[in-house]
């Protein structure tokens, strides 16, 4: 009546790794991330990421051929190109993230300078044709609001 360890082991392994991403995209980046945006990125990419470890293993232990002839530096293509993929799920990741975050926020994000220089001359022409002053403010709320502080720049 023996406890199986080898499968607590392994829902062990998964929970670390899972915790470990869950924790990366929601503490690292520099603006605020959400806990259901990171846990969703986390789970995805946790649950690609051991499919591919799977797959990896599965690969270099029928990679036998080659090591017959090359020996010890058959693997290091391999394992060059596991860490490449390693990383592009990690930025994966980190794209879920951005965009459940992107797609949640009311904030307007900056466009090119010369779409936003177009909207403030649009509010010029429009104000000037009424015979109206136009305010900084009014130039302003044309912006989105991380152009703000940059609104000068424009003119």
């Amino acid at each position: 009546y023996g406890i199986d360890w080898a499968i607590w082991v392994q829902i062990g392994s998964i929970a670390i790794v899972l915790m470990g991403l869950v924790t990366m995209y929601w503490f690292i980046p520099r603006c605020q991330v959400r806990f259901k945006h990171a846990l969703v990125a986390g789970v995805v990419v946790g649950i690609i990421f051991e499919i591919l470890k799977l797959t990896f293993g599965a690969i270099v232990d029928n990679f036998t051929s080659y090591k017959a002839v090359y020996g010890a530096f058959a693997i290091l293509p391999l394992f060059l190109l596991w860490i490449y993929i390693s990383w592009n799920i990690i930025l994966l990741g980190v794209q879920i993230s951005y965009c459940l975050t992107i797609f949640e926020t009311k904030e307007i994000f900056p466009r090119h300078a010369l779409f936003s220089l177009m909207d403030m001359l649009n509010v010029l022409y429009r104000e000037h044709k009424k015979g109206n002053v136009v305010t900084e403010a009014g130039l302003r709320d044309v912006l989105g609001r991380q152009e703000m502080p940059n609104w000068y720049t424009y003119i």
